[in-house]
């Protein structure tokens, strides 16, 4: 979101703008070359080309030396680049709206108590993250559920005692009778 409102880095043939444009803001350098290994993108396997030319170890097309054609290249990679930026927003976007959809019925207001969920995925060492899950207020599909958590879920408050029951187990189901049997005589 913050380097939406900076000036967006383009492809260009140099020697077709002005050297004072070269700059790279964001790295604060005079000038910068762009690429990564020629898998990527068709703008790396250019300069790869260009650079193997260069110092003569590989014999390019004709045309890619042409300056004209570089800057049809160029304005044609940054159109598809904006292009797919442009999806991939959409594709978010679209794809929240469908979630929000399914979360019909829930609305959550700006100071809402919520309780969430918080690790850390470490699957990745180069790329840690924090990762939220929304437990509280539950969203079917979209909320954490605990399958760790025990079967008897038992909510107090000041004036009674409520139990919610999901048991499987026998012995913890005749427990939860025992207790229940236990409150009644006690109330008498």
């Amino acid at each position: 979101m913050a380097t939406r409102c900076m000036q967006q880095a383009v492809y260009f043939s140099s020697g077709t703008i002005a050297h004072e444009l070269y700059y790279h803001y964001g790295l604060a350098c005079p000038i910068y070359t762009h690429f990564t290994s020629p898998i990527r993108r068709y703008a790396d396997v250019v300069v790869h080309r260009l650079l193997a030319a260069s110092i003569g170890a590989d014999q390019t097309h004709a045309s890619i030396l042409d300056t004209k054609y570089a800057v049809s290249l160029c304005d044609n990679l940054n159109y598809r680049h904006r292009q797919a930026q442009y999806a991939g927003r959409a594709s978010v976007a679209m794809n929240t709206h469908e979630h929000m959809q399914i979360c019909q019925g829930v609305t959550l207001k700006t100071f809402d108590e919520i309780t969430v969920r918080l690790t850390l995925d470490s699957t990745n060492l180069q790329h840690r993250k924090l990762v939220f899950q929304l437990v509280e207020p539950f969203i079917a599909g979209f909320s954490y559920v605990d399958d760790k958590k025990g079967d008897i879920d038992i909510q107090m408050t000041e004036s009674n005692v409520n139990v919610n029951e999901t048991v499987t187990d026998n012995k913890q189901k005749r427990k939860v009778d025992e207790m229940k049997t236990k409150k009644k005589k006690s109330k008498k």
